[in-house]
């Protein structure tokens, strides 16, 4: 029998009477974290043993050390209050990205089920790891992790069953990864899955995937990815702003059903390689860049009954409705393509009368009303970024400008005053950029807008800058004070009675909100900032005559 290795330290705080409590070792009895007692710092390998509980309670944070293994051979029952949420953060207080493994559900585990709500869970490599137990993850947030939930391929044969219900998943490297081969299909709805670097949810080649109802992927990468034998479906989903595909699906995909769902502003709505069994039915795929990618040439069979687009809504995309990038002829037929006219609908369709070296995208019979559309928002106009302004570091130097409402992205670039142009410059989906080591000198900084319809870029914002041999010798008007600075995130902004009201905001150099208050003249704001990383940070103060801006250092 294995013997309990796991080592309290208990320090009272004279500040709070809080207490701190070192964890390592193996949880090898039912046991309960309270909120009386954290922060529980594991400061060595965790394990909660196989049979055994371990409960948190509303309030508890919980803070890893680099590289410390959190496994669960057995139950983790996490669940918080909406007013009380529970922690899983890197330690130190003042984390960055990625510094701990993360949570690891192990095969040990495949009988028991674990449950995480209301919980924040944040800056790992993966931040839950599950390789064959079953658990339900509701009401979460999973943010700045490499990796948000990695379902792994299980050892042993197990019929676990994974459910994320009303969760943000957030500002990750990817979402939600799906490679379990479980015959009990999972269920992803509800969820919030937005701006991660990469895709919102893939599944690899070995998954069958899970139901994904009612999820918001916004501003994606790729909102998802299904490359394999993928049977469950997506229905009632909106996919939004991928800056690559809203839903690529890939070969080896058996059989998907994808109805009712809404399609907007994305490069590529959806994308369809060597899918041999796809029923696409009943969505709305409207100002994207190209509405559905087609491409069938691996396996060189006409188009199968299995493989149905029909009583969609295709239409006011801006390149093209449909695309067909494939030798074998295809058949869309009785969908709505925003208008009657044969004209009309062949000049939005790319396929062979635009190239003879690829298929004919045969549409006819079509619907004739936009009876099944669901209702959709034109993107705004085409308008340049305004409010260019800069913040000195050091010889660092933070640029900023306003952002422009349903922005793809923008564009900037920064040269000497009077040397060339160049050809174009550095696409970023941030209003805050920032340049190391600038030598002294006169500047030229030009941003502009990405946009979802034509022109699809604005004009260039402009504006000249002079970096001074000394920072010191710039004299500008009285603006706020920040202090401490250097900070642990917990800083006082005052505001000069002459300044008029307005808003503060805290922004880190990629432009992401981290706080916003408003103020007041001659009041003084109050900032916790919590668990922020280390680093550089943009304090902005905003009014309806002027934007100051204040470098903070969190340490």
């Amino acid at each position: 029998m294995k013997r309990a290795l796991m080592i309290l330290l208990l320090c009272c705080s004279i500040f709070n009477a809080e207490a701190t409590v070192f964890v390592s070792g193996s949880i090898s009895a039912n046991t309960t974290w309270t909120k009386a007692n954290s922060p529980y710092i594991v400061n060595g390998n965790l394990t909660v043993d196989s049979g055994v509980i371990l409960t948190i309670q509303p309030g508890v944070t919980v803070q890893i050390d680099t590289s410390m293994q959190f496994s669960i051979d057995g139950r983790l029952i996490a669940e918080g209050l909406v007013t009380d949420s529970i922690i899983f953060t890197s330690n130190p207080a003042i984390p960055s990205r990625f510094k701990w493994p993360g949570l690891s559900f192990r095969i040990k585990a495949r009988n028991d089920t674990s449950r995480f709500k209301y919980c924040i869970i944040e800056h790992a490599n993966i931040g839950i790891y599950n390789a064959g137990s079953s658990m339900f993850v509701s009401n979460s947030v999973i943010r700045y992790n490499s990796e948000a939930v990695f379902l792994a391929p299980p050892s042993l044969p197990t019929n676990c069953y994974n459910a994320i219900n009303k969760c943000l998943i957030t500002q990750n490297g990817r979402g939600v990864r799906d490679a379990q081969n479980t015959p009990v299909p999972g269920l992803l709805s509800e969820n919030d899955i937005t701006y991660n670097d990469g895709t919102g949810y893939f599944t690899q080649s070995s998954s069958k995937g899970m139901v994904m109802n009612n999820n918001n992927f916004f501003y994606n990468h790729i909102g998802v990815w299904l490359e394999g034998d993928n049977v469950r479906g997506l229905h009632f989903n909106t996919f939004k702003g991928s800056a690559s595909t809203g839903l690529h699906i890939e070969a080896d995909t058996i059989y998907t059903p994808v109805s009712n769902n809404l399609f907007i502003y994305n490069d590529s709505a959806i994308s369809l390689i060597d899918v041999m069994a796809a029923s696409v039915t009943n969505n709305t795929f409207a100002y994207n860049n190209v509405g559905i990618s087609h491409n069938q040439n691996s396996v060189n069979l006409p188009n199968p009954s299995g493989m149905v687009i029909s009583n969609n809504c295709i239409t006011k995309n801006v390149n093209y409705d449909f695309t067909e990038n494939g030798t074998v002829d295809f058949q869309a037929p009785n969908n709505w393509w925003g208008d009657t006219a044969i004209t009309h609908i062949d000049s939005f369709i790319y396929d062979y009368y635009d190239n003879i070296s690829l298929a004919e995208v045969s549409y006819l019979p079509i619907l004739t009303n936009a009876s099944g559309c669901q209702a959709v928002t034109p993107p705004p106009p085409c308008v340049a970024p305004a409010g260019i302004s800069w913040l000195f570091a050091g010889s660092d130097v933070v640029f900023s400008w306003n952002s422009v409402p349903g922005a793809r992205l923008y564009e900037y670039f920064l040269r000497f005053l009077h040397t060339p142009t160049p050809p174009s410059g550095i696409d970023t989906k941030n209003t805050s950029v920032i340049y190391n080591n600038v030598l002294p000198g006169k500047y030229l900084l030009c941003v502009r807008t990405h946009c979802w319809q034509l022109p699809f870029f604005s004009e260039w914002s402009c504006d000249t800058l002079e970096v001074p041999t000394s920072i010191t010798t710039l004299q500008q008007v009285p603006q706020p004070r920040i202090y401490p600075n250097p900070s642990n995130g917990i800083f006082m902004a005052d505001i000069p009675a002459t300044m008029q009201a307005g808003e503060a905001t805290v922004l880190d150099v990629n432009g992401r909100v981290i706080a916003r208050q408003t103020y007041t003249p001659g009041t003084t704001l109050k900032f916790e900032l919590g668990n922020i990383a280390k680093g550089i940070y943009v304090v902005q103060f905003t009014n309806a005559s002027a934007t100051f801006h204040t470098k903070l250092t969190v340490q």
